[in-house]
């Protein structure tokens, strides 16, 4: 049948038939989650079309599409700007070491707490759609939470205060807007379950961000290391406090360009979130649309958001089959270069940046591009030699990322390293 690759044309595989017999049919699937989003920043309309054609229904309401939206996103900032408020009140913000910053908002302070609850309310009154079924209560993208005596006596620990804050402000919101829902992050310093709060309020979505020091990525989050046990944990406890449960994951993100296949991992763990019950609705990770290092990541991502049982070896097998036809073997293999390092290395999601080099040898990419030198000569037709080429293009960024990476540390030759940096815009 029709595939959907990767937007535009150069992903679409359709078969041409003279005639289509269409026998009676009957078909009811459900998705696997209720919520499913796939690139947060990036794209375009191509995008847009293709987030469609793989059943995402996450769309902004400009491209005037059917779905959701609401659920994500650092707001502290703009539910209580600095520039309207800090001057005045500088009470509103988080004291830091003695010294009122503008970080993060006081969330003991009973008039941030009206100033919220209004801005939650007036959004869903301008809102009355369905698909504007959530606003953000997250908090700014910083640590210098408040330490004042009010925040904390909300409780001994940030996930405590930030979420003591969250439940107050959703049982007012809720006398309005009984139908909607205020979501928050499980994120960084307070992805840990707070020790004072039972239950969240009904109308309360954690979004749970698999983001910390130790995480790794390259493992599916079953497995038997110290971080998934502890992650593990901690999902399971959320899960216990929360009626709505989503997850916010970085497997194509921007601090990683380079090829990154994580197909495996995200069966694994999309298995894992939807076995935990109808509790969890969602998942609106962070990706990015890198089609020529990480299109495979996309594709399964989006088919497995909208179905977990599928047979991740067929996916694939097809995906390469059907995209790269004649080049198959040599694409996979290539792509298998880079699986094998991740696998040997074991590098921590923060810690990619750092081990760029040690990742990326000279070695490795040579061999990656042997591979796509064999491709290239077996493309079947122009289309397929365009898609090698594309990950031709995504090597080649990886090649002078690492030059960059080198020319940064090796002696601090600056010039050098933003003249590589020229190259990559280039």
């Amino acid at each position: 049948g029709c595939r959907w690759f990767m937007p535009g044309p150069l992903g679409e595989v359709i078969p041409k038939q003279k005639t289509i017999a269409v026998h009676d049919v009957n078909i009811v699937e459900r998705p696997s989650f209720k919520y499913r989003r796939l690139f947060y920043f990036g794209g375009g309309e191509a995008e847009v079309k293709w987030q469609l054609q793989t059943k995402s229904n996450n769309f902004i309401s400009a491209h005037g599409l059917k779905g959701y939206e609401g659920f994500g996103g650092h707001a502290y900032e703009s539910l209580v700007p600095p520039q309207e408020y800090f001057e005045k009140h500088p009470e509103y913000f988080a004291l830091w070491h003695g010294k009122r910053v503008t970080n993060q908002i006081c969330l003991s302070n009973a008039e941030v707490v009206r100033i919220v609850v209004n801005k939650a309310n007036n959004y869903f009154d301008e809102h009355p759609e369905d698909k504007a079924l959530s606003f953000s209560l997250s908090p700014n993208d910083y640590s210098q939470f408040c330490e004042c005596e009010g925040c904390q006596r909300l409780g001994p620990t940030v996930s405590d205060r930030v979420m003591a804050f969250t439940n107050t402000v959703a049982k007012d919101v809720r006398q309005r807007h009984p139908d909607k829902l205020l979501n928050v992050y499980a994120y960084d310093g307070y992805i840990d379950l707070p020790k004072t709060i039972e239950k969240m309020e009904d109308n309360v979505a954690i979004i749970i961000c698999r983001i910390t020091q130790d995480g790794v990525y390259s493992f599916p989050i079953a497995s038997d290391d110290q971080y998934s046990k502890r992650i593990r944990k901690i999902i399971e406890g959320w899960v216990g406090k929360a009626r709505h449960i989503l997850f916010y994951d970085y497997y194509a993100h921007y601090d990683w360009f380079a090829p990154w296949p994580l197909e495996k991992s995200i069966v694994v763990d999309l298995r894992y979130y939807h076995s935990l019950g109808p509790m969890v609705e969602g998942l609106v990770p962070e990706m990015h649309p890198h089609w020529g290092t990480q299109g495979l990541t996309s594709y399964v991502m989006a088919k497995f958001s909208w179905n977990v049982n599928l047979d991740i070896d067929s996916l694939v097998g097809d995906y390469y089959a059907k995209l790269y036809g004649g080049a198959a073997n040599e694409v996979k293999a290539y792509f298998d270069v880079f699986a094998d390092r991740f696998r040997v290395l074991q590098i921590p999601f923060w810690g990619q940046m750092g081990k760029w080099r040690e990742i990326n040898t000279p070695e490795s990419v040579a061999r990656a591009k042997t591979h796509l030198t064999r491709a290239k000569r077996s493309a079947d037709d122009s289309s397929i030699a365009a898609r090698v080429h594309l990950l031709e293009l995504g090597l080649r960024y990886v090649e002078l990322k690492t030059k960059f990476q080198k020319d940064r540390s090796d002696g601090g030759n600056l010039a050098r390293a933003l003249h590589r940096m020229d190259d990559l815009e280039a």
